[in-house]
């Protein structure tokens, strides 16, 4: 798979593979500088020089003026009957002939360059030689878009070199090694063979080969991200390059400029040139990183103007990139990767609602582009036929599309934006569109004749998009399927989900909803798709190649708002809609590690609250563009498929105002169906209240009644007084088999009454909705957190939190106290989406008391780490590490204060080993977590959660512990030890200010910890109630006797506090919160 091709290719049009410099043309190639090795005794000499001139000409660009020369110098071989040298320059023809993209020419010319070898008997020219030729084969191979059968050309050229002892040879093929795996999407195969390449050649001297190698390390460091720990090459290569405690954004632009500095010191300009392009691409992925930070905080901590500066680097790099070029590539590749920058930037500030910023920047950075939209469009067109030209081509049209967006934004906005809105480009679009329109055809034509069948499917699919834009949606769809169609023939699945997703789009827009041939069908073949991609997807630096939340994010939200569209949807589609948010968060999760995790299954809670928490509800929130959807998970015992266990009893009378599944849509079991109260019929011997109803005590299937012209209390039967008719009896007094039961023909599935043999039952997914944006949950979230950490904490400020918090009950439990007061809950799971993530839910505010007074909470993120089995089958050992002192001077401390109280936090654990201060290092955490296995791991010390996997960290005493890094110190714990840790205690760390994914690093680090559940603090509370909090904690979890759960040993502790006058603000008690599994310590 080449995830490559869409997150590197196609957006930018790299020279010859993704921006990561050519491949090395081993042996005296065409790119060489120095003259060929003519290993033939002929006197050649007029040959030498007709080889050396086509090289130059080839250097420049001007490969028909090589061609001519080289085709002479074949003729002249031949005719000297040197067959060696032959087949070595028919080798450099090939060369040519890709360039000018007269493919066939160059399959011939390499074939007849075998074609002279094979005659020839053994001897280390041959195989010189040979290599030469192979190497020169496998860059035809991976041009033609054939990486697999390049890697093993390449491997081939290795081993040929090794046995020859070149050891200039043998790292050259390794380079191209690195970029035909980079090219099948084996990032961290390409990572490694390239590390090994790069250290070899640290004693060689200065060289276009070491020039290549370093500036492709600095693009892959920036493309591979933090996945490098297990890499016994990047060691030395971090202290070399002095690359130790950078991110790797950082460490790609520190290799990146050493790459421009050999390159200046070669005074080479078309590696000159290179260097600043790849330079002006760090610029543009620093660019997303800073739009992703300024999207996921409060705008007043992140200014908009370090985005805006971003881009402005990257004009710098690539205006310097044009200026070095000696060829025509270089500058139209620069020019591109500029424009997509400058547009995308325009369509994020409309979005972004900055009319002021929009209308500057399109007078200060769009205007004076647009009239080089023509001239581009112009020398794609000049280009031979080629990948190349292909792939310049779709980005054109990616423009395009983005120019067209932001034409119907801004005709949504005309009276924020007029300058924009009056721009004349708008009248000329068109016209440019329609010659885009009949380019593309030609493109999608040469894909074909290139067999080029990923070519031809992103170029059909782009075309597509373009005419999405345009609203011919009949072409738009047309040609989509044809996309998708190609993608799936070669198993392309990293481009087939890009136009599953178009597809479901294209059918929305058609009203085209339900069905096989409808949009929720092709957004569900997107997702699943995506799916099966998702481990490639994960170990790609999240900084970089695409941004999830543009491009992978909105596949999910917008399929779950296409199942929950409908005020009432079908237990279907709750269902669907709760394993697709599974999904997403997962997703989100994996492209934050950037690594692959075990899979989500909702099933597996819902196992663990049927079978082992029967009094634990389950509350998932999603948020979409324009309302807040809530779905509620109430337990269903496993007994509950015998209808007249006592058991299965939940009558629940379900408020009007809450959406529940309408039986009319389900194919479900009946009894996963809402039938008004009557959640549990059976013979009916005890429905709500009317086992005391007149003679009902004993109903059966009531055709034996007796007393029911005597109904006494029946129109206030467990809540019922509503429902249907029953507040009025009618003609029950000639019920006689109740065939007819008068105005119970409307209660729940009571249509057909009968022997009352069809009542459903109650589902166990219920549903609510409320109209709000995100950006309104955002703001009432960002007010809830400030006043929670307010330092002034009085009873005023108190009541200052209540009444924010209590719209976030109102959305998220009111609608559903009824029905868990009547199925008897004490313990409540969030599943929590967007910003709610970072709101501690036990201070939600009901009017009168906090939701932790009523009910245990735990949050829950990762299904996956959930063992239904509870839990421990030995002792409880317990490994406990405090960093109470901070180290005067030392980098990684700096801004963190002294935790005067972790040592009193420490004495009360009842730990078999603690580690304080400068015992707690790095080495020995590894040590003594590989050492036994423990059961409760507890971190006293400073630690923060970000979205931002180099921003999440525990501090030791020697370093700032990454969430990744963690990771790597775990994994061979995973080997010795496989049982997993039970509870990770983090007590002084915080989630980063104004984050609003801040708990994804929470989230990680109990994923990397490999912990069932995770307690931690949402804000650090440097006070001596977090030792009393703790030792409390303690106290009712190691507690064997009378074991509670996790989840409620927490709310007990939260409830003393509440009690106490010193601590019953909020600022105190809330921050401690419970993910993953909730259940107690001790079986049973």
């Amino acid at each position: 798979m080449n995830l490559f091709f869409k997150y590197g290719l196609i957006g930018v049009c790299f020279t010859l593979l993704i921006g990561l410099g050519q491949p090395y043309l081993i042996g005296q190639s065409a790119l060489s500088t120095e003259p060929p090795r003519i290993l033939s005794q002929s006197p050649i000499v007029d040959v030498n020089g007709l080889v050396q001139q086509g090289q130059g000409y080839y250097q420049n660009g001007q490969f028909t003026e090589a061609v001519s020369l080289w085709q002479d110098a074949v003729s002249l071989l031949a005719d000297q009957g040197d067959k060696l040298q032959q087949a070595r320059v028919l080798s450099y023809l090939a060369l040519a002939f890709q360039e000018l993209g007269k493919w066939q020419e160059a399959k011939d010319a390499i074939a007849k360059s075998f074609n002279q070898l094979q005659s020839l008997p053994d001897s280390p020219e041959k195989s010189l030689i040979l290599a030469q030729v192979l190497n020169n084969q496998g860059h035809l191979q991976l041009s033609l878009g054939n990486p697999a059968d390049a890697l093993k050309t390449w491997e081939k050229v290795h081993r040929l070199y090794i046995r020859w002892d070149d050891e200039i040879g043998s790292i050259g093929s390794l380079i191209n090694q690195a970029q035909a795996l980079q090219n099948l999407g084996q990032l961290r195969e390409a990572f490694k063979t390239l590390t090994l390449a790069t250290l070899h050649l640290q004693s060689q001297p200065d060289s276009l080969l070491k020039f290549t190698a370093w500036s492709n390390l600095g693009e892959l460091v920036r493309v591979v991200g933090n996945s490098n720990y297990s890499d016994p090459n990047w060691s030395p290569l971090k202290q070399y390059f002095k690359l130790e405690n950078l991110t790797n954004l950082e460490q790609s632009k520190q290799l990146l400029d050493k790459s421009l500095t050999l390159a200046q010191k070669l005074e080479n300009p078309q590696a000159i040139a290179e260097a600043y392009f790849q330079l002006g691409n760090w610029a543009k992925d620093t660019y997303h990183h800073q739009r992703s930070l300024y999207e996921r905080t409060r705008p007043s901590l992140q200014n908009i103007q370090t985005v805006l500066d971003a881009v402005t680097q990257a004009e710098d790099y690539y205006q310097q990139a044009i200026t070095q070029s000696n060829s025509s590539l270089i500058p139209l590749q620069s020019q591109l990767n500029y424009l997509s920058i400058l547009f995308n930037t325009q369509y994020w500030l409309l979005h972004q609602r900055h009319g002021s910023n929009a209308q500057t920047w399109w007078q200060e950075k769009i205007v004076p582009q647009l009239p080089n939209l023509i001239e581009v469009s112009a020398k794609i067109s000049e280009l031979p036929t080629s990948h190349t030209t292909i792939d310049c081509q779709v980005q054109f049209s990616q423009l395009l599309v983005t120019l067209k967006q932001i034409q119907q934004t801004v005709n949504q906005n005309t009276a924020q934006v007029p300058t924009i809105s009056r721009h004349s480009i708008w009248t000329n679009l068109d016209g440019l569109l329609t010659t885009t329109f009949d380019k593309n055809q030609q493109i999608i034509q040469q894909s074909h004749d290139l067999e080029d069948r990923r070519s031809e499917a992103y170029a059909t699919g782009i075309s597509g998009k373009l005419y999405e834009s345009t609203q011919n949606l009949e072409n738009a769809q047309s040609l989509t399927n044809q996309a998708i169609q190609i993608s799936q023939s070669i198993q392309a699945w990293d481009i087939a989900y890009q136009w599953q997703w178009q597809l479901g789009r294209l059918r929305k827009a058609q009203g085209k909803i339900d069905g096989e041939l409808g949009a929720i069908a092709a957004y569900q073949a997107a997702v699943n798709t995506l799916n099966t991609i998702r481990p490639d997807l994960a170990t790609l630096n999240p900084d970089v190649r695409f941004s999830f939340r543009d491009e992978i994010e909105p596949i999910y939200r917008e399929l779950i708002d296409l199942l929950l569209r409908d005020e009432t949807p079908s237990p279907q589609n709750l269902i669907q809609a709760r394993e697709v948010l599974a999904q997403l968060q997962l997703a989100e999760l994996e492209n934050y590690l950037q690594e692959a995790c075990a899979s989500s299954d909702p099933a597996l809670i819902d196992q663990i609250v049927d079978e082992h928490a029967p009094n634990t509800a389950v509350i998932y929130t999603i948020l979409l563009d324009n309302r807040l959807e809530v779905i509620l998970k109430l337990p269903q015992p496993s007994s509950c498929n015998d209808i007249t266990d006592d058991n299965c009893q939940q009558s629940t009378e379900v408020p009007s105002h809450v959406s529940t599944p309408n039986p009319s849509h389900s194919k479900s079991n009946p009894t996963e169906i809402l039938a008004g109260g009557l959640s549990e019929v059976g013979g009916l011997s005890e429905v709500g209240g009317l086992s005391e109803v007149g003679g009902l005590s004993e109903v059966g299937g009531l055709s034996e009644v007796g007393g029911l012209s005597e109904v006494g209390g029946l129109s206030e039967v467990g809540g019922l007084s509503e429902v249907g008719g029953l507040s009025e009896v009618g003609g029950l007094s000639e019920v006689g088999g109740l065939s007819e039961v008068g105005g119970l023909s409307e209660v729940g599935g009571l249509s057909e009454v009968g022997g009352l043999s069809e009542v459903e039952t109650q589902p166990t997914l219920q549903h609510h909705r409320v109209k709000l944006s995100p950006r309104q949950v955002e703001e009432t979230v960002d007010q809830l957190r400030t006043q929670l950490t307010n330092p002034q904490r009085t009873s005023r400020y108190s009541k200052a939190i209540q009444n924010t918090s209590q719209p976030i009950y109102n959305w998220l439990i009111a609608p559903f106290e009824p029905q868990l007061k009547a199925s008897g809950i004490n313990t409540l799971v969030f599943v929590l989406d967007g910003a709610l993530q970072t709101v501690p839910m036990g201070v939600l505010w009901d009017g009168n008391q906090y939701l932790v007074e009523k009910y245990a909470i735990a949050l829950n993120r990762e299904p996956q780490l959930l063992a239904p089995v509870p839990l421990s089958q030995y002792p409880l050992q317990t490994l406990a590490f405090g960093l109470s002192q901070v180290r005067s001077g030392f980098a990684p401390h700096q801004s963190f204060q002294s935790l005067a109280n972790v040592e009193a936090e420490l004495s009360q654990i009842p730990s078999d080993v603690t580690l304080l201060n400068d015992a707690f290092t790095s080495q020995a955490l590894q040590n003594q977590i590989n050492a036994r296995p423990f059961s409760i791991v507890h971190f006293a010390t400073h630690g923060q959660f970000s979205s931002n996997p180099n921003e999440t960290f525990i501090l030791a005493w020697d370093k700032r512990i990454q969430v990744n890094e963690l990771s790597h110190y775990l994994k061979s714990r995973e080997e010795s030890l496989p049982d997993p840790i039970e509870l990770l205690v983090l007590s002084a760390c915080q989630t980063a200010n104004g984050d609003n994914r801040a708990t994804l690093g929470l989230a990680g680090i109990a994923v990397r910890a490999g912990a069932r559940s995770t307690i931690a603090t949402l804000w650090e509370v440097n006070d001596q109630s977090t030792t009393a909090f703790i030792q409390l904690l303690y106290q009712q979890l190691t507690n064997s006797t009378e074991p509670m759960s996790k989840a409620e040993a927490i709310q007990w502790v939260q409830k003393k506090f509440l009690k106490n006058a010193n601590y019953r603000h909020p600022y105190y008690w809330a921050p401690f919160v419970l993910i993953g599994n909730w259940l107690s310590l001790f079986p049973g």
